[in-house]
């Protein structure tokens, strides 16, 4: 992150720092929802959730092959989403794979 996002993020006045923190909460409550839709295995390999403006929902996958099988089930996560958040329109499977260093 650059020093000046990051510095900016830090001199927040409270109500925009309560803001941020309640969209965290709403993308944990999110990504808690689709796991309950998920497998027991396929939900362990979601990771993180998050909408974007544009109304595209994104899913964050920690393997190419959990991915895989998650794209199978993305149109029942959208259309699961969209009970809450009405404005989706699309979904998209990230792969984050851990790296060694």
């Amino acid at each position: 992150m650059p020093s000046q996002t990051l510095k900016h993020c830090l001199e927040l006045d409270s109500n925009n720092l309560e803001s941020i923190i309640k969209r965290a909460k709403e993308m944990d409550n999110l990504k808690r929802m689709l796991r309950n839709v998920l497998n027991k295995e396929a939900a362990k390999h979601l990771i993180s959730a998050n909408i974007r403006r544009n109304g595209e929902l994104i899913l964050l996958c920690n393997s190419s092959a959990w991915g895989s099988k998650i794209r199978f089930d993305q149109e029942k996560l959208l259309k699961i989403a969209q009970t809450k958040w009405k404005f989706l329109t699309s979904c998209r499977v990230k792969i984050i794979e851990k790296t060694s260093y």
